[in-house]
């Protein structure tokens, strides 16, 4: 990854790095601000939270699906995985 550290955009609250400042502001907002910590989904697999289900698939290897308890987010894991449409 070729960035220049000059024109970085830095997360004041984690390591996170980003050359847009809306990357940025979308990274604040889906990871920091309080308002995405009361809905963020939480693995039983292993224990992490997620602000987006969807990420879960690529990120915890630990988890089944059929223990995630909210179906909604069961839904759009199985569709991501089916790569289908939910409308």
């Amino acid at each position: 990854l070729n960035l220049d550290p000059i024109n970085m955009n830095r997360c004041n609250s984690c390591p996170f790095v980003t050359k847009y400042p809306q990357s940025l502001r979308n990274h604040y907002k889906n990871m920091h601000s309080k308002s995405v910590e009361e809905t963020r989904d939480l693995c039983p697999g292993c224990g992490k939270t997620f602000a987006h289900i969807s990420v879960h698939r690529w990120v915890c290897k630990a988890s089944d699906t059929s223990t995630i308890q909210d179906s909604v987010s069961r839904e759009i894991l199985e569709a991501s995985k089916s790569r289908t449409v939910l409308l």
